[in-house]
C-alpha cells in the first residue's frame, strides 16, 4: 500500500517537464505592446519638434512632426493656392492660424486682429507630401511685397506636418502672404491673409 501511495503522490517525469516549460514561458513572455498610431507622436508642449517656440518680433520659429491621416477636428478651408513649380514636393494642407494644438491648426482664418497688447502671434501650418527622405522646405513670410522672415523647415518623410510662427506688431497691419517653397525656392503654395488694425 505504501508503494501504491508513492505512485499517486509524486508527479510523473512528463508532468514535471510540462510544469517547468510553462513556468519558463511565463518568465520570458513579453508584456503585450500598447497599440500606437504610427502617424502621431504624443504631444509635448515646449518640446522641440512638436510645438513652435516663441520668436522675436523680427523673426520666426518652427516645429514639425510626422503626419497621419488628417484630423477630423482640423479647420475646413479651401485648399491653398498652388503655384506651378515642377517640384517633387506638394502641399497637402496649409493654413494660417492662431495656434497649434496636438500638431493640428486651431482658429484658422484669412483675417486677423491683434490682441489688446498690440501683438498678433500667427502660425503657418503645412502638411507636405514628397519623397521618403529628409529634405528642407521654406516658409517665407511677406508683408505686402516685403520679405519679413524666411524659415527653413526639415521634412523627414513622405507626409510631414511642419509649421512656423510669426509675431506681428499692430503697426504691421495690411496684406500678408506666406510662400511655401522647396529648397530651390520654387513656390509650392501661397497663403494670403490680412492683419487688421487694432480696434479701439
Amino acid at each position: 500500500m505504501l508503494s501504491h501511495m508513492r505512485g499517486r503522490v509524486g508527479p510523473t517525469p512528463q508532468a514535471v517537464f510540462l510544469i517547468m516549460a510553462v513556468a519558463a514561458a511565463a518568465c520570458v513572455a513579453p508584456a503585450p505592446a500598447l497599440a500606437q498610431d504610427p502617424g502621431h507622436e504624443a504631444p509635448a508642449a515646449d518640446t522641440a519638434g512638436t510645438s513652435a517656440v516663441e520668436a522675436p518680433a523680427d523673426s520666426a520659429a518652427a516645429g514639425q512632426e510626422p503626419a497621419s491621416e488628417p484630423n477630423d477636428a482640423a479647420p475646413a478651408d479651401e485648399p491653398p493656392a498652388r503655384e506651378a513649380s515642377g517640384s517633387e514636393f506638394s502641399v497637402l494642407r496649409a493654413y494660417i492660424c492662431r495656434g497649434i494644438e496636438q500638431s493640428e491648426p486651431t482658429e484658422a482664418g484669412k483675417s486677423f486682429i491683434p490682441t489688446p497688447e498690440g501683438i498678433l502671434h500667427l502660425w503657418c501650418f503645412s502638411e507636405i507630401g514628397g519623397p521618403a527622405r529628409s529634405d528642407t522646405i521654406l516658409h517665407v513670410w511677406y508683408w505686402g511685397d516685403r520679405e519679413m522672415a524666411r524659415v527653413p523647415l526639415e521634412v523627414k518623410g513622405p507626409r510631414w506636418r511642419t509649421w512656423s510662427t510669426k509675431r506681428i506688431p499692430d503697426e504691421w497691419s495690411g496684406e500678408w502672404h506666406v510662400d511655401i517653397a522647396d529648397r530651390s525656392g520654387a513656390v509650392l503654395s501661397r497663403l494670403h491673409f490680412s492683419v487688421e488694425p487694432e480696434r479701439e
